[in-house]
């Protein structure tokens, strides 16, 4: 849904945006500046001339760069495919481990290599952003180090459409008479706080500390959030620090893999 807006709204500027207006009355052409006017790119250049374009120069330039956009964000979706399988092999494998029971027997179970709390706030959020990142990265290179709209436009949608679109797509496929709750509240409850302090710390280097620029220190501090987060995420869930006086129960699945749970649920076992 959001490739389909970006390339209808793509071509649509290149097809209806006006260059220039003339009177037959008054014999005058008024010439309308864009303060968006097409500049060369950091690899290709811009498609010469810029000016007394007609409709058919308009119309057909849009249709060329839709195209091009189309194959391109194909080649991304493949890539970005095979990236997400990669970060999935790696996110889901598994080692056995011995473990006593009370009356004394060891018995072999499977349990998860990674985290899965670290696995989805390090790999996964990276293999889902990296063209989103990637793209800053090239526009902010290209525009010499200067803000540019089409990084932070980027960055900004893609959180409005996963806030409000996907929530309300998860919210409405379930069926009619069922529920389904949060599995670790503690987790949650830290990634929501410090998605809201992200924005709250983004506002205050740009408008308050150093309204209109950002120093190489607010930089590397906002770098060092990430890190910060994904570890207050971890101790939640892990339930460290103030949380190791606090018991922790673990159930065994139908796969036969040892996970943590919220409850009563004590350790269950079987022979499987």
């Amino acid at each position: 849904m959001k490739i389909v807006t970006a390339l209808i709204f793509v071509v649509a500027a290149c097809v209806v945006a006006p260059v220039a207006a003339t009177s037959e009355d008054a014999n005058v052409t008024i010439t309308v500046k864009r303060d968006d006017e097409c500049v060369d790119g950091l690899i290709i250049p811009v498609w010469e001339p810029t000016t007394n374009l007609t409709f058919g120069d308009r119309f057909s330039r849009g249709l060329v760069y839709f195209l091009c956009l189309i194959y391109l964000f194909i080649g991304v979706s493949i890539v970005s495919d095979r990236f997400m399988a990669a970060i999935e092999v790696i996110t889901s494998k598994e080692k056995e481990v011995k473990i006593r029971k009370p009356d004394g027997e060891t018995q072999i179970v499977v349990v998860r290599v990674w985290n899965e709390t670290v696995a989805n706030l390090t790999l996964m959020a990276l293999g889902s952003s990296a063209p989103e990142i990637l793209l800053s990265i090239i526009e902010i290179i290209a525009k010499n180090f200067k803000a540019g709209d089409l990084g932070p436009g980027t960055i900004v949608g893609s959180a409005a459409y996963n806030l409000f679109v996907i929530i309300a797509i998860c919210v409405l496929v379930i069926p009619n008479g069922e529920v389904r709750k949060i599995k670790h509240l503690r987790v949650f409850f830290v990634t929501a706080t410090w998605s809201v302090f992200a924005y709250i710390w983004l506002y205050l280097i740009l408008a308050k500390f150093t309204p209109g620029r950002v120093d190489v220190w607010e930089g590397f501090l906002t770098f060092l959030f990430f890190p910060a987060t994904v570890l207050t995420a971890y101790i939640a869930d892990k339930r460290l620090l103030i949380y190791k006086y606090i018991g922790k129960q673990y159930r065994m699945n139908k796969r036969g893999v040892i996970v943590q749970v919220e409850g009563d649920a004590g350790l269950e076992m079987n022979n499987r």
